[in-house]
């Protein structure tokens, strides 16, 4: 998306940006709002923040969890999303 650590702040800005529209619009338990803390959780992870990656893409699958329904495919993608940053979490963690 963006080639540079200083292009990926201001992706970061934006979409901080965009989800606080969403939130202030949609309210928190939409799924756009819960699209918007997966892109902000992305854009710390690019930025290599870790943490802070997980904490966005928890949030956002927490709301998924909520409003969409159990059979739907993107629950167990997102699952696997937000498990591959855990353990990535927990490995820097041990480093």
């Amino acid at each position: 998306m963006f080639g540079n650590l200083e292009e990926h702040g201001k992706a970061l800005d934006y979409l901080q940006r965009a989800l606080e529209i969403r939130r202030e619009a949609l309210g928190e338990n939409h799924p756009n709002t819960a699209t918007s803390f997966d892109n902000v959780g992305r854009a710390f992870g690019s930025l290599g923040d870790c943490q802070k990656a997980l904490d966005y893409q928890q949030k956002a699958l927490e709301i998924r969890r909520q409003v969409l329904a159990k059979n739907t495919l993107i629950l167990p993608l997102r699952s696997i999303t937000w498990g591959a940053r855990s353990a990535a979490l927990e490995l820097s963690a041990g480093a």
